[in-house]
């Protein structure tokens, strides 16, 4: 009568582990350590960097760098990260006076700008212009 099945804990334990919102997996399976960069709560908070990444890069939308799940712009560190990977991308693959850099920028320039560091944001959106 009183006893809880056996799944039915399992189930409950798995869900206390957080797991990778895009791969599935957690930090000691996949190795790499899982982030909350942004509004996503619950099941869906964690993410690893290199799933961000290979999302980004699948897009290819390099001025974009919200979370494809909440709609928020990722936090200043991991903005960064993805709009420097965007802006070496961006001069590939359109040039270095390309709109899309431009706007590539202008997200790189605003992410150093939420991250408190308003010299590189000045810097990075004066190469904008």
């Amino acid at each position: 009568g009183g006893q809880v099945p056996l799944l039915l804990l399992l189930l409950l334990a798995s869900m206390s582990v957080p797991t990778c919102r895009m791969c599935l997996s957690t930090e000691e399976e996949s190795g790499e350590e899982l982030i909350s960069p942004c509004a996503c709560r619950g099941s869906q908070a964690y993410v690893h960097y290199g799933c961000c990444l290979q999302y980004y890069e699948a897009r290819q939308d390099w001025a974009d760098v919200a979370c494809p799940t909440c709609g928020e712009t990722y936090d200043p560190f991991v903005a960064v990260l993805l709009a420097l990977h965007g802006e070496e991308k961006c001069e590939q693959q359109f040039g270095v006076d390309s709109v899309q850099l431009a706007e590539t920028l202008v997200t790189l320039g605003n992410a150093y700008g939420s991250g408190c560091d308003p010299e590189k944001q000045r810097e990075i959106l004066e190469r904008a212009v």
